[in-house]
């Protein structure tokens, strides 16, 4: 409006708003959920932000004088649920899966007494109780969920405030649509783990490979989520790796220059590679070929292989040292430590892990630029003099790589017996995994883009919004997109929620799709913007801060005074149509 006035003097432009931190001042992250500015900020100049354009307009000859009505609350404060994430890399059916969950207490006080209610779809578990929310703190929580089937699902985490009177008195907590959050995600039959076998035998307990797949997929009634797959060394020059998401090379003699290549491509693009030692590991070919002077997927050279001397106890070496805080080795903290300490290690191979040297590489500028690969992260070693390395990672690319410095089998290690060694592949596995393609968190307002598979799917989708079925089903049709690819766009996601979206099968099946849309996690923090901070964002505007109404109109001349009327019933009106809103939408989100 006022660019469409450019021969107007002057201009007053009243702001009513609750001038909440998170999008008034873009530059400042929220504090206690570390989330990234709002909005991009100009680095040349400070009143970036939603008065940028009224700066603008100042700056090229408009003369404008800013009146900001402040109606928050004098103590807001808030509780929401900012954060929902499964943490494995793949999500296997009936598989137990890990789940982070985060809640932060914007308010001034403690609350207690709350729980969060956890569902699998429409499958309700039970509700798990969160202590004590410090003020202005965050809480975070692992969850584990198991997902029922193969194919779409979702997870959906609800806050729930206290049971008492006397604690839900207490609980402040100003906007109930952030209280719950969801993420959707694609279930598989289980990971799929390429094993292959360096030293293959008749017997099965002197076979490189068998105690190695009996501990990825052990007998009994629960499923361990792996789905293992053995061959020869042969076999890997020819070897899909495509659906792969890992691949594990048992005491391999020698690669081929195509299978090195074909497993150096595997890991860049996001897979996992697992290196168990042995005797026939030909140390000179792996160091060629996969550790590359640090330009290969291998996580550190190879040094030789080395015993433990016979006077020592029982001629082996232990473990001297791991990291309790890594995926790998968390279940063994605390009393279940004592796991570890029975393991033994007769026969190792060194590794080194100091990096390797920068090396030059051509750049846009006159001058070259160092590049240092990844550098290699020991998680546990062995109490040798050396405190030689025991497991080792190293990430390449989009995935990681991990050496194990002995046996898969008992050759050099009596590991495979230890209680430790079966929880110990499991982790490894998954942690290691190429991590699947998962479903997006949207935010409100963002556009659902969604791939579809024109070879498999018709065109034509029903789009389901959140509300249990409420609201009829709308029919789309997808579209091509500009890299040649075919998408699904939903544009009307006002509503937090998980949407559904039926596709159907060139043969005429029905599959279902989820996405979840949440609530910007910043926008739960209500702190708002100080008088002084608001007045930095207007650059040189002159600004008039407002936060007693009664006062401003009082203090108004009379030629301004008619002004305050409409003004009062303007922010009476936003403030009654927020929380309207908040509690259609809020009451609506499913």
């Amino acid at each position: 409006m006022l660019r469409a006035r450019p021969t107007q003097a002057a201009a007053s432009v009243y702001i009513v708003s609750d001038f909440q931190r998170a999008e008034w001042l873009p530059d400042v992250e929220t504090a206690r959920t570390n989330e990234p500015p709002a909005r991009p900020v100009d680095p040349d100049r400070e009143e970036a932000g939603p008065l940028a354009p009224l700066v603008d307009l100042a700056d090229a000859g408009r003369s404008l004088r800013l009146v900001l009505i402040d109606v928050s609350a004098a103590s807001p404060g808030n509780m929401a649920v900012t954060d929902v994430r499964p943490l494995s890399p793949q999500i296997a059916a009936g598989v137990p899966t890990r789940v982070a969950v985060e809640v932060a207490n914007f308010s001034g006080a403690d609350q207690s007494g709350l729980e969060l209610a956890v569902s699998v779809a429409d499958q309700m578990l039970p509700p798990v109780p969160l202590g004590t929310l410090r003020s202005g703190g965050v809480t975070r929580e692992t969850l584990e969920v198991t997902f029922p089937r193969v194919g779409a699902d979702y997870v959906r985490v609800a806050l729930n405030l206290p049971t008492t009177q006397d604690q839900r008195a207490a609980a402040v907590n100003g906007v109930t649509l952030d209280d719950q959050r969801a993420a959707a995600c694609r279930v598989l039959e289980g990971v799929r783990v390429l094993v292959i076998n360096g030293d293959p035998n008749p017997d099965s307990f002197r076979d490189e490979a068998f105690l190695l797949t009996t501990a990825l997929r052990p007998e009994g009634r629960a499923f361990s989520g792996n789905d293992v797959r053995v061959v020869d060394e042969a076999e890997l020059d020819t070897a899909d790796l495509s659906d792969v998401h890992v691949v594990a090379l048992a005491n391999v003699f020698r690669l081929t220059p195509t299978s090195a290549q074909s497993l150096r491509r595997y890991v860049a693009a996001g897979g996992g590679l697992l290196i168990f030692s042995g005797d026939q590991v030909d140390i000179a070919h792996y160091n060629e070929l996969l550790y590359s002077d640090g330009e290969g997927p291998l996580p550190a050279a190879m040094i030789e292989a080395r015993s433990a001397p016979d006077d020592r106890l029982g001629g082996a070496y232990g473990l001297d040292q791991w990291d309790e805080s890594h995926a790998l080795f968390r279940s063994f903290s605390g009393p279940a430590a004592e796991l570890l300490r029975g393991i033994r290690v007769t026969r190792f191979i060194a590794a080194q892990t100091e990096p390797p040297a920068a090396t030059t590489v051509a750049t846009t500028s006159s001058a070259p630029a160092n590049t240092q690969p990844a550098a290699p992260t020991v998680l546990a070693r062995l109490n040798d003099p050396d405190r030689s390395p025991l497991v080792i990672e190293r990430a390449f690319g989009e995935g990681r790589a991990l050496f194990v410095a002995t046996t898969a089998d008992l050759d050099w290690t009596n590991w495979p017996r230890d209680p430790s060694y079966l929880p110990f592949v499991l982790e490894l596995t998954s942690y290691a995994a190429r991590r699947s393609e998962q479903i997006a968190s949207f935010g409100v307002g963002d556009v659902i883009r969604l791939p579809l598979d024109p070879n498999r799917f018709a065109p034509r989708v029903a789009v389901q919004s959140p509300g249990g079925g409420l609201e009829a089903a709308v029919q789309i049709e997808a579209r091509v997109s500009p890299d040649g690819g075919t998408l699904i766009e939903w544009e009307e996601t006002e509503q937090s929620g998980v949407y559904a979206f039926d596709l159907t099968t060139l043969g005429g099946e029905t599959l279902r799709q989820f996405a979840a849309v949440n609530v910007d996690p910043r926008e739960a923090d209500l702190t708002p913007a100080g008088r002084d901070e608001l007045k930095r964002t207007a650059g040189k505007l002159p600004v008039e801060y407002v936060r007693d109404l009664a006062a401003f109109a009082g203090d108004s001349s009379d030629s301004r005074r008619e002004m305050w009327w409409p003004l009062l019933i303007l922010a009476a009106g936003v403030l009654m149509l927020e929380h309207a809103l908040a509690w259609r939408f809020g009451a609506r989100t499913a």
